[in-house]
């Protein structure tokens, strides 16, 4: 894509957080070298907005097991990162899913609609709207910074 296009989703990125916090393969120091490889690859205007989930797989609480300090390391890691986050809706307050797209119940399973209201967990809403805060607090380096 480079070359052709401003940037695209970072998948990669995505499947190496869900592997380090939601399911536990990876290591955090395999992590932090898969960052700094795929970091080095693209170039400095490439745009390459990150995720945990999104509505064409698991939602990151449901492949976690529920555990929700595994998605605050993990939202804590993506709004460190360089480009944009991307939050799919309801993983802030706590949205998950009963059964994995692949158990052939098809993609609408983790399509539920938002909850609110009580139904809200708003202690991880508070979570992530401090992550906001703090990351448009911080005075954010450039790549090119980095790279040098």
């Amino acid at each position: 894509y480079v070359g052709r296009l401003d940037g695209c989703l970072d998948f990669l990125t995505a499947d190496a957080l869900r592997r380090t916090f939601a399911l536990g393969r990876w290591t955090e120091e395999q992590l932090t070298r898969f960052l700094a490889r795929h970091e080095r690859f693209f170039p400095t205007d490439f745009v390459r907005p990150t995720f945990l989930d999104n509505h064409d797989m698991d939602r990151f609480l449901f492949l976690a097991g529920g555990d929700q300090e595994a998605l605050r390391r993990a939202a804590a890691v993506q709004m460190a990162l360089p480009g944009p986050p991307i939050i799919y809706y309801g993983t802030e307050v706590g949205l998950s899913q009963k059964v994995s797209i692949r158990a052939g119940a098809g993609m609408h399973v983790n399509r539920v609609p938002m909850v609110w209201g009580k139904e809200q967990d708003r202690d991880l809403l508070a979570f992530y709207r401090a992550l906001i805060r703090h990351r448009h607090s911080e005075e954010r380096p450039s790549k090119k910074a980095k790279k040098e």
